[in-house]
């Protein structure tokens, strides 16, 4: 998404690296990915820098999170990429289930796959290989996902044997 509004700042103080990239001809680019759709309707689909990229395909987390957390058992998820030699990144949810729920992981790994293998809104190449089951998930003080968190830890998380594949 790009946009230009009188109603906005066009600089960051003190960090001109930054500022250059998100400001650039009286534009704004803040980093959002969005789709306009044909009644003119500009929905907000993910940021850029959470996007996983994976065997080539672009993957927006929260199109996948939305299938996820529809099931009654999860209370939330987030999805990101881990690292991989063949693929660039392969596509891993972090799922915090319901008091309770999913006690068995294997199983609740292959529940979710098959969640997301039936779901009509998914492609096959964006559904998670590898899930891991967490208590919390870390959240800006405004309550949004910090997906680049989880992020940092994928490898030490997969190193740990924390993902289970369905």
């Amino acid at each position: 998404m790009v946009m230009r509004t009188p109603k906005a700042g066009y600089a960051y103080l003190g960090h001109d690296a930054e500022a250059a990239e998100k400001f650039r001809d009286g534009w704004i680019y803040p980093g959002d990915l969005a789709t306009w759709d044909e009644t003119e309707t500009l929905t907000i689909v993910g940021r850029k820098d959470d996007m996983v990229i994976s065997g080539g395909e672009n993957v927006h987390p929260v199109q996948v999170e939305e299938i996820l957390d529809a099931d009654d058992q999860v209370v939330d998820s987030l999805v990101t990429g881990l690292p991989d030699k063949e693929w660039g990144q392969v596509v891993v949810a972090y799922v915090v289930p319901e008091p309770g729920a999913f006690t068995d992981h294997q199983q609740a790994a292959r529940h979710l796959d098959r969640l997301c293998r039936d779901a009509a809104t998914l492609a096959n190449y964006k559904r998670p290989r590898l899930y891991a089951f967490v208590d919390a998930l870390p959240m800006t003080a405004t309550g949004k996902k910090q997906h680049y968190k989880m992020h940092e830890r994928t490898t030490a998380d997969a190193a740990k044997g924390l993902f289970v594949r369905p």
